[in-house]
């Protein structure tokens, strides 16, 4: 009931945008109905994937929640929305190609010289054997590995020691080497 109401009022993205730094939410309410089916069809257009896209918007439509009083005056909603998206998006892919670099090299790393080229099933196995250490040490070594954090940074990030940075990322390759040489050895 809200939105019909408010869809002639809103018209005017002008009031809209001041409303939104208000923090009203009816106005957010309105931003979300008429522009989310189409934002999510322009990240689609960047990153095709449909999860992704949704989830990616959604961000940024929380994100214009929890920081509208931060919009600037005189700024239209529609291009605010529309490079906010566009940057996460951006972001997104930039991520998932870093990752997918520091997966290989990680990969790399780890591989016995005379093995072969990494599979898909080389990924998903990494990825496991990531998410099967303990959650301080999978989280140390996101940030160092992924992220590309020094361990000082890491270590001040997290409230913790540099030294214990340095255990934690010992006790993580030493992990999944181990497990490397199970996957080895089961293959063999």
């Amino acid at each position: 009931m809200r939105y019909k109401k408010n869809k002639d009022k809103y018209q005017d993205t002008e009031l809209l945008s001041r409303d939104l730094r208000k923090g009203k939410e009816v106005a957010f309410d309105y931003l979300f109905r008429t522009r989310y089916s189409g934002t999510v069809a322009y990240a689609m257009t960047l990153i095709n994937d449909m999860e992704t896209a949704r989830d990616l918007v959604q961000d940024v439509f929380s994100a214009i929640w929890k920081r509208s009083a931060f919009i600037r005056e005189g700024t239209t909603i529609d291009g605010y929305l529309h490079v906010c998206v566009h940057h996460k998006c951006i972001d997104y892919i930039n991520n998932v190609k870093r990752y997918a670099t520091v997966v290989e090299n990680f990969i790399d790393h780890l591989r016995i010289e005379q093995m072969e080229e990494p599979d898909a099933s080389d990924y998903v196995w990494l990825s496991h054997a990531v998410e099967s250490l303990p959650k301080q040490c999978r989280e140390i070594l996101k940030m160092v590995v992924v992220d590309g954090l020094k361990y000082h940074e890491v270590a001040c990030a997290l409230r913790l020691s540099e030294n214990t940075v340095k255990t934690q990322m010992k006790i993580a390759y030493r992990k999944i080497r181990e497990r490397t040489i199970v996957k080895d050895l089961s293959t063999n």
